[in-house]
């Protein structure tokens, strides 16, 4: 019994020393900071409270550190491990055991198909060092080997938070294009020009070769090119001097094919496919800026295309990166999108050089 009590004591102890954090507001923007790199994708990685606590979907953990887990359904027990630490949640009983038999009164629950966990609870209890900075809104999650201090930290990131922030607050529209790249260009350029929108045009080094004449359309007609990554992230990671000279040979073709270079690429990084290393540091160094996109849809129709982008903006208060196919419906979806954002306190936006989209990575 007296082991017991200093059990529930410990315990208790524990979870009176969780850090106070405010709860959060739909209004709240979050960012992870992990191994001192910012990731500033929004989908999965929006924490939620409950019960007082700051939760943090799993793949948090999973994805970004060694972290493995099992999850019984029978039992209602999720299993994560890190190292030599181990934390089983049972919430048939409402708590957490570590792998020296201490109780701790966490829980985990799933939001559709994602596992959500406590995240300073459990970012502890595996051996991680965490901290929230509310300046940036930043949630940090590092390793012992990392040193950078607080102060060094949010210097480090106050400038790409604040303009992700402010973009992200901006109910800002970017239009993007991909190819093949056809003759639908030709009218998709004129419908731009009519509204007078700005858009970037991805493309391909096939496209260079095989329409060089719509390429020089483009840009002749004063939109941004920007290339579609020449390999998947993956090799990419694997071969980063292979990557930077494709990259370098594509400009050399789009000198040749239009006169112009640039430094903006399409990209198809993941939380699973973070950048980093050689890598990051050739894209960093050469000026490369990297955008992805919310929403495309490969339809055809133009009634197919505009359904469901409105259908994605109809609840969307925020920047949004929208990517249309060069195709013959894509002029009707541009005028479409133009009379929504009219109506609805959208702005159409230029990719700057002081834009920071969503999900830029450098």
């Amino acid at each position: 019994m007296k082991r017991l009590f200093c059990v529930f004591l410990v315990a208790a102890l524990l979870f009176c020393a969780v850090p106070n954090v405010k709860a959060a507001s739909p209004e709240d923007l979050y960012f992870y900071g992990i191994n001192d790199d910012i990731d500033v994708s929004l989908g999965y990685s929006q924490p939620v409270t409950k019960d007082s606590l700051l939760y943090v979907p799993m793949r948090l953990f999973t994805d970004n550190f060694a972290v493995t887990y099992s999850y019984d359904a029978v039992s209602n027990v999720l299993t994560m491990a890190h190292k030599e630490r181990k934390l089983f949640f049972n919430n048939n009983y409402g708590f957490a055991i570590d792998q020296d038999n201490v109780l701790h009164f966490i829980t985990y629950f799933i939001q559709g198909t994602a596992f959500f966990v406590p995240f300073y609870e459990t970012a502890s209890l595996l051996g991680f060092r965490c901290a929230y900075y509310s300046s940036i809104q930043t949630l940090r999650i590092y390793e012992s080997s990392q040193q950078l201090s607080a102060v060094d930290y949010i210097a480090r990131h106050s400038f790409l938070v604040t303009q992700t922030i402010n973009s992200y607050y901006s109910k800002n529209l970017y239009l993007t294009f991909e190819g093949p790249l056809d003759e639908n260009v030709l009218t998709i350029l004129q419908t731009l020009k009519s509204y007078s929108l700005d858009a970037v045009f991805f493309i391909s080094e096939d496209d260079m070769r095989n329409s060089p004449d719509m390429v020089r359309a483009i840009v002749t007609r004063g939109f941004e090119i920007g290339f579609i990554m020449p390999m998947s992230p993956a090799d990419a990671m694997a071969d980063p001097e292979t990557f930077m000279q494709k990259l370098n040979d594509m400009n050399k073709l789009l000198s040749v094919v239009a006169k112009t270079k640039t430094r903006l690429m399409r990209h198809y990084f993941s939380s699973s496919t973070r950048l980093s290393g050689d890598l990051k540091n050739g894209l960093s160094d050469g000026g490369w800026r990297l955008w992805g996109h919310n929403y495309a849809s490969t339809a055809t129709s133009a009634q197919a295309i505009y359904s469901y982008l409105y259908s994605r903006l109809a609840y969307r208060q925020t920047a949004t990166i929208l990517t249309i196919y060069v195709n013959p419906a894509a002029s009707e979806v541009v005028r479409r999108l133009y009379s929504y954002a009219q109506d609805n306190n959208f702005f159409f936006s230029g990719i700057t050089e002081t834009t920071s989209p969503l999900n830029s990575l450098l």
